[in-house]
C-alpha cells in the first residue's frame, strides 16, 4: 500500500472498525442521543473505537506502523455497546461498554508496549473505550439507550485522519 501524499500532516490512530451494518445502529444511537443532548451527529463511516491515538507521523515512522499492524495478531473478541458516555470538556456524546472492557484495555496497552521501541510514547494514559456520536453537544444527559448492541472484532485498523475539515479516514494497514 502507497503512503499517503498527505502522511506528514496526517493524524494516525489504531481502532477498531464495526461493520456497515453495526455502524448504522451505532448512527441510529446518534440519532436517539441527538434530541436530548444537540450537538453534530457523526457520519455512520466515522465511527470506530480508538485504540491509540498517535498523532502525525514521518512517511517513514508510517510505513513502520503499517509494518508492525500488518504483522500484529489478535484474538477475536466482542463488545457489548450498553451505555451512553460524555466528555464535557470535549463537548462528546459516545457509547460504550458498561464499565472496564479487559480485553480491549489488553490490546490498548500491547500496542503501546509493541510500539514504544519505534519511539510512541503514550501521553493519554487512561483508556475509556468509546465510540464518538455527537460533537459539540450542548446538554449531557442522554436518554437510555435504545438497546445493547454486540460488536464482534477479528482485528484492528492503523488509520489516518485526512486533512480538512469534514472527518476523513483511510485505512492503512489491517491486523492479522
Amino acid at each position: 500500500m502507497a503512503i499517503p501524499s498527505y502522511a506528514g500532516s496526517a493524524r494516525l490512530f489504531f481502532a477498531l472498525w464495526p461493520s456497515a451494518a453495526l455502524a448504522g445502529q451505532l448512527a441510529a444511537w446518534a440519532r436517539h442521543a441527538q434530541p436530548y443532548c444537540g450537538g453534530r451527529i457523526m457520519r455512520a463511516d466515522t465511527l470506530h473505537i480508538t485504540l491509540a491515538f498517535l498523532g502525525p507521523a514521518s512517511p517513514a515512522r508510517t510505513r513502520q506502523l503499517i509494518d508492525y499492524t500488518r504483522q500484529s495478531r489478535i484474538a477475536p473478541g466482542e463488545i457489548r455497546i450498553a451505555r451512553y458516555g460524555s466528555f464535557k470538556r470535549p463537548r462528546i456524546i459516545w457509547a460504550g461498554p458498561e464499565g472496564r472492557h479487559e480485553a480491549l484495555a489488553a490490546l490498548h496497552e500491547q500496542i503501546w508496549r509493541d510500539i514504544a521501541p519505534l519511539g510512541w510514547i503514550q501521553e493519554e494514559p487512561d483508556f475509556t473505550p468509546h465510540v464518538t456520536l455527537l460533537r459539540k453537544a450542548s446538554g449531557f444527559e442522554p436518554p437510555d439507550p435504545p438497546g445493547a448492541l454486540d460488536w464482534p472484532y477479528a482485528h484492528f485498523c492503523l488509520m489516518a485522519s485526512e486533512p480538512g475539515g469534514q472527518s476523513r479516514y483511510r485505512e492503512l494497514a489491517r491486523s492479522r
